[in-house]
């Protein structure tokens, strides 16, 4: 999830109106969807855009899992 839809290409607009729920209950809507190319052989696809969140989040399993790949965590340093 991002909140800025600069991130993504092959995007693609929210016709359908979907939204979310935060955890503080607030619904807002999802804007557009699409692919974050995060370096030249990793991808995350079906990106959604959400301007009004914060932040942005990173699903590493729906990352790995597409991309055929995994994480390694240690004290100072990851891996992907």
């Amino acid at each position: 999830m991002t909140i800025a839809p600069g991130y993504l290409h092959k995007m693609v607009n929210n016709e359908a109106k979907f939204c979310i729920k935060l955890l503080s209950g607030t619904q807002v809507q999802i804007t557009h969807v699409g692919d974050v190319q995060l370096c030249n052989d990793l991808t995350l696809k079906g990106t959604l855009v959400v301007p009004e969140f914060k932040y942005n989040l990173l699903l590493l399993r729906k990352l790995c899992k597409a991309n055929k790949c995994m994480a390694i965590f240690r004290d100072e340093v990851y891996l992907i």
